[in-house]
């Protein structure tokens, strides 16, 4: 995305978007995702969601693993609140490319994009994995253990969130920053 553009559009064929999820993604009460105005055209749904003040984490040069640990600490935390409004975490795409980071107000978002259902597990390990990439020279190890334990205990989000924490600490403790 670039930089410049206030919104974000994608098409979606009509039936990967189910009506309950429709009518709760439209509402603007949903505060885990971007705000989304929901157009149909025939045979497709089009969600044009408003993107001003925040960047796509594609389009980010992460801070070091201080700040890759807060995002991905943040976007765990943002899936849980879709439970609040019964979207299936399980449901969302979690990548670099749906994932939105507000660096004034340290906030994320997602855009929902309906994916591929995978456990939490997976989905979240996958996403780890592709912040591992990212050019980090100190603290990518915890990033692997994270990624490991998510994957190899099957961590539920709130376990998850309580284990990015406790490696947050232990990373504290050892000086990394």
């Amino acid at each position: 995305m670039n930089i410049r553009n206030n919104s974000y559009t994608i098409e979606l064929r009509e039936e990967m978007l189910m009506p309950f999820e429709e009518q709760v993604l439209a509402s603007g009460l949903c505060d885990f995702i971007l705000p989304v105005n929901i157009s149909i055209i025939p045979g497709k749904k089009q969600l044009t969601y408003e993107c001003s003040g925040y960047t796509v984490l594609e389009d980010m040069k992460l801070e070091g693993i201080k700040e890759i640990f807060e995002i991905i600490e943040k976007t765990l935390l943002t899936l849980k609140k879709s439970y609040e409004f019964l979207i299936d975490p399980e449901k969302v795409t979690l990548n670099m490319d749906t994932v939105y980071f507000h660096r004034k107000h340290r906030d994320v978002k997602i855009i929902f994009i309906p994916g591929p259902r995978e456990t939490m597990s997976v989905k979240v390990s996958k996403y780890i994995s592709m912040l591992s990439k990212l050019n980090i020279n100190e603290g990518k190890d915890y990033l692997i253990m994270l990624e490991n334990s998510l994957f190899f205990e099957n961590l539920n989000l709130t376990d998850a969130v309580n284990k990015v924490g406790l490696l947050k600490r232990e990373m504290y403790q050892c000086g990394i920053q």
